[in-house]
């Protein structure tokens, strides 16, 4: 019994090159959405509460972020440690900022990056970027919960 080639076969066939075409140019498909967005120059300001102060014995001022397993156009500017304060209520009724752990501090972390921006969404290594959400601060050697407290546009 002879068997010939049906529209079936000839489908599979096509599937078959196509998705040999997309695995050998996979680089290049998943870079398309990025050329679409515009990227923009912005100055961060994270504030990362209530850590150890030997963790930011790994960050230093020039550190390149790191995300998406690969290194991320943006750098830190500035670190500043102040010890850790918690707001606590006194037996008086009174506010008070105490101290509960000496080597605990609150660090303010600023970062220059080029972001990727579409519309309203800023995005960096894959994480939105907006003053007042959460940001996973993530280099080489160091990586840590903050949140964004200023965005500010450069250019």
């Amino acid at each position: 019994m002879k068997k010939r080639f049906n529209m079936i076969d000839l489908g599979l066939i096509a599937l078959v090159i196509l998705g040999l075409f997309l695995y050998f140019n996979r680089d290049k498909v998943k870079d398309l959405d990025k050329d679409q967005a515009e990227g923009k120059k912005v100055h961060l300001v994270c504030v990362v509460e209530d850590v150890h102060k030997s963790a930011f014995d790994q960050l230093a001022v020039g550190d390149q972020l790191f995300a998406e397993y690969q290194d991320q156009p943006g750098y830190i500017t500035s670190i500043d440690l102040e010890p850790y304060k918690k707001v606590e209520v006194g037996s008086d009724g009174k506010l008070y900022e105490v101290v509960h752990q000496e080597d605990h501090v609150k660090a303010t972390v600023g970062l220059e990056a080029q972001v990727d921006y579409d519309g309203p969404y800023m995005q960096l290594g894959g994480q939105e970027v907006k003053a007042g959400l959460d940001y996973i601060l993530k280099t080489e050697d160091f990586a840590s919960k903050s949140r964004i407290v200023t965005c500010e546009v450069v250019e």
